[in-house]
């Protein structure tokens, strides 16, 4: 599925998403492709459902995850556990920021 979402979270700009999980399943509930334009942002939000990690495939970008700020540059991952706070800018003036999230089910 692939889709453009704009201003999302309050944020601004264009964000254009790929989800590539064609069947949802163990472990995966998501593995979304995405690339934020210049300039854009993601707005605060609450994990609604498992963990993730963000792992960054190009641009730069700022990821605030529980009000600690990650620099993020091609190859940089961060850890998102369930249940936190969580906002995104690319700070690239030229290129999108690209990047691959990825949400694991926890076993209950």
């Amino acid at each position: 599925m692939h889709f453009w979402q704009s201003n999302l979270f309050g944020g601004q700009g264009t964000v254009e998403i790929d989800s590539l999980l064609i069947d949802k399943g163990q472990p995966f509930s998501a593995v979304l492709w995405c690339s934020l334009e210049v300039g854009g942002s993601i707005g605060k939000h609450r994990q609604q459902r498992d963990p993730e990690i963000i792992l960054c495939i190009s641009g730069k970008g700022e990821i605030c995850i529980d009000s600690q700020v990650h620099s993020m540059t091609a190859k940089s991952l961060v850890y998102m556990p369930f249940g936190s706070v969580m906002s995104l800018l690319n700070t690239s003036e030229t290129e999108p920021f690209v990047y691959v999230i990825v949400k694991a089910e926890v076993p209950t």
